[in-house]
């Protein structure tokens, strides 16, 4: 599983990109099987104002789906929690519903 951190708007500091990379290697381990990469995209929205939104959006490709969360808060460390969050959830339901697919073809194949 390939780990990809772009940044807009601002230079991400190392500390946060080692934070984003050993947090997705522990959460996404039960999954790296099944997704190729996963590329997070962090954005100071308006960097002019005093309570800007920091954007975190998270593309994991899989080998059956590709899946996007979006998150904007006011830090990129909490976008970035929200946001693995939501993905998890996403990445699981993607992955549970090919394998009800699957497991539905095999059925009906075996009936026939």
């Amino acid at each position: 599983m390939r780990t990809l951190i772009r940044s807009e708007g601002f230079d991400a500091p190392s500390a946060l990109r080692e934070h984003v990379i050993q947090r997705l290697a522990f959460l996404l381990q039960p999954f790296e099987g099944d997704i190729d990469q996963i590329t997070v995209h962090l954005e100071n929205c308006t960097a002019s104002q005093p309570d800007a939104q920091r954007l975190c959006r998270i593309t994991a490709e899989m080998r059956c789906d590709t899946v996007m969360v979006e998150e904007r808060k006011s830090h990129f460390s909490i976008a970035f929690d929200f946001a693995v969050k939501r993905l998890l959830y996403s990445i699981w339901s993607s992955l549970n519903a090919e394998r009800e697919a699957i497991a539905s073809a095999v059925l009906h194949q075996h009936r026939e």
